[in-house]
């Protein structure tokens, strides 16, 4: 059976099988909506239908979990289809790309809402930004930044402030860690490159540039449940006065980043000369459990970081996260900086003696952390 999918966004009421057309190739897709959400009307005016089985796509919640019984009672012989429930998926695209004109012909459309598919960009950020602003929160929307050539050279900063909203480039996935630089987000002019101030967010696959001195992402109070994954961090500092890159606590101390991850971004300075960071990613004592995992940390030229990560977080983890210079004139004064109820597990140190921890108590904080000593032939605490 062929279906027209002018938007390339499948749409589950449009596909009468209710088969999810990201490619996964499930059977049944059940979508459950609590009846008290604002976009509750709207959602099911676009997606509500009938399975060939004769089971409903989307099931009502009265947020007791009984849409969620009813809907599990609709999966053939128990299994769960797996689909990834989308919202509205927004493109992002600049008006300069070559094949913009066909691009905008082939997906351009408006969902039930009004708002449009397609979101030009005219290589400022400002498509990005519209983007963001289409979404609405709890209605689990992506928007997909489309890779250029250039930079998107951004003008102000982005705001991220909708419960599970996905900002992604999927052209940048494919690294273990970090990104490819598909989609390359700089800013240009003396501000943060991005605040997050709600929760469940997703930003994925990105390669972001730092305005030197200024901050990439800013996490700001009730930003909880973060999933940062798969990003470059590339940042630059002059001489002096560098904040950090990841932080919660630029103009208050936050509790942003409670209960999130931060996952596989590669974090890097591409310019510095002989600058000192105090801190590049800084967590205040106000969150609980963030995770910062399976990162790496990377030094050139002959810049000073005097702490990489400082998680005061109560109960946060820095776990298998690897840490490197370039062997002569780059300098990590300590590594990581922990509270006392906090942990290290399983990090990597290409450091010398001391180098690696600060804060932290040793037989209570770390566990098969090991630096450069003998080729990391012993392990190291506080």
């Amino acid at each position: 059976m062929t279906y027209n999918l002018k938007s390339g966004v499948a749409r589950l009421a449009d596909l009468r099988d209710g088969q999810d057309a990201t490619g996964l190739g499930r059977g049944n897709v059940y979508h459950v909506i609590k009846s008290s959400e604002a976009f509750y009307d709207q959602f099911i005016e676009d997606k509500q239908g009938e399975h060939s089985d004769g089971s409903l796509i989307v099931h009502t919640d009265a947020g007791t979990g009984d849409g969620i019984d009813s809907m599990v009672r609709d999966l053939k012989d128990g299994h769960a289809a797996m689909g990834l429930g989308v919202g509205n998926v927004y493109y992002v695209i600049k008006s300069s790309e070559a094949y913009y004109d066909q691009f905008i012909a082939d997906r351009q459309g408006e969902y039930g809402d009004g708002s449009l598919i397609v979101h030009s960009d005219a290589g400022t950020g400002d498509g990005i930004q519209t983007a963001l602003d289409a979404c609405v929160a709890n209605r689990n929307d992506y928007v997909v930044v489309q890779p250029s050539q250039a930079d998107y050279d951004l003008t102000a900063t982005l705001t991220l402030s909708k419960k599970a909203v996905h900002l992604i480039c999927p052209g940048g996935y494919g690294n273990k860690v970090g990104s490819t630089n598909a989609a390359r987000i700089h800013m240009t002019s003396d501000l943060p490159l991005m605040t997050i101030s709600d929760s469940s967010i997703e930003v994925a696959g990105l390669y972001f540039k730092n305005f030197s001195n200024n901050s990439i992402m800013q996490l700001e109070s009730a930003s909880y449940a973060l999933n940062v994954h798969n990003n470059n961090f590339m940042w630059t500092a002059a001489s002096t006065g560098c904040v950090p890159i990841v932080d919660n606590q630029i103009t208050a101390a936050f509790d942003g980043g409670s209960w999130g991850t931060f996952e596989s971004n590669w974090f890097t300075n591409v310019a510095g000369g002989s600058a000192t960071v105090a801190k590049l990613f800084r967590i205040h004592g106000n969150c609980k459990n963030l995770r910062i995992k399976y990162n790496e940390f990377t030094l050139s030229d002959a810049i000073t970081v005097t702490v990489g990560i400082d998680n005061q977080a109560v109960g946060g983890r820095v776990n298998y996260n690897d840490f490197s210079g370039d062997g002569t004139t780059a300098v990590w004064t300590n590594c990581v900086n922990l509270i006392t109820k906090a942990t290290a597990i399983g990090n990597r140190f290409a450091v010398g003696t001391g180098q690696a921890f600060s804060g932290g108590t040793s037989d209570a904080n770390f566990s098969d952390n090991r630096d450069g000593l003998n080729g990391g032939a012993v392990m190291v605490e506080a």
